[in-house]
């Protein structure tokens, strides 16, 4: 049988869901690819659209000209309970 998957930093991940018991042995030989997962590739070719680029460096342009210089935000307001209204969880 051969999976297409991908390494995430931790673990292997297969690109597709994959027919095998729970906690069956198994031996692997690991091959190395020049594709990417679905995703990788997806991503890669979104930031290689120049459209998509140059949006996204307008929007960045956008965020930076309604910033105001030196703002002076309290450490507890930044906390992720008060940014996303969740307890951190």
């Amino acid at each position: 049988m051969t999976i297409s998957a991908h390494f995430n930093g931790t673990v292997i991940v297969p690109d597709e869901p994959v027919a095998l018991l729970i906690d069956a042995a198994l031996e692997l030989e690991v091959k190395r690819t020049n594709g990417f997962s679905p995703e990788v590739a997806a991503a890669m070719e979104a930031a290689s659209d120049p459209a998509d680029t140059a949006g996204r460096l307008a929007a960045l342009r956008e965020f930076f000209a309604h910033a105001v210089e030196g703002a002076d935000i309290p450490d507890e307001v930044l906390r992720r309970e008060h940014m996303y209204g969740d307890s951190g969880r």
